[in-house]
């Protein structure tokens, strides 16, 4: 991964700062591991790249999928779409961002689990 020569964001509080409507991302990356995640978030917080995550959900929680600070990449997590672990003795599961809840229930379905 090639670092990137300027910062988007001249100062943290810019990130901050900035209007809550929707603009366009400058970019985009789609990790499948773990490690990839790790790479790209050092990569941001050395040149101070603000981060705007997705997967499959809608991010209602931000307001809305799309993000709301200017110079922003996007980080897709969709490709990260492994069942680790479901024990049903316990009723949990552990699973990466891109599982659906019906990947989830499928899962469960499979292995005859009564959650």
């Amino acid at each position: 991964m090639a670092p990137w020569k300027t910062p988007m964001a001249e100062t943290p509080t810019e990130i901050h700062t900035q209007p809550t409507k929707a603009t366009s991302p400058v970019g985009g990356v789609r990790p499948s591991a773990v490690e990839e995640v790790q790479q790209i978030v050092k990569l941001a917080n050395t040149y101070k790249v603000p981060l705007w995550t997705v997967s499959r959900g809608k991010n209602l929680g931000y307001g809305g999928s799309s993000p709301v600070v200017k110079g922003i990449i996007v980080l897709d997590l969709h490709r990260m779409n492994k069942i680790v672990e479901v024990n049903g003795e316990y009723g949990c599961a552990v699973v990466e961002p891109g599982i659906s809840f019906f990947d989830l229930y499928e899962e469960i379905q499979r292995q005859g689990l009564d959650l």
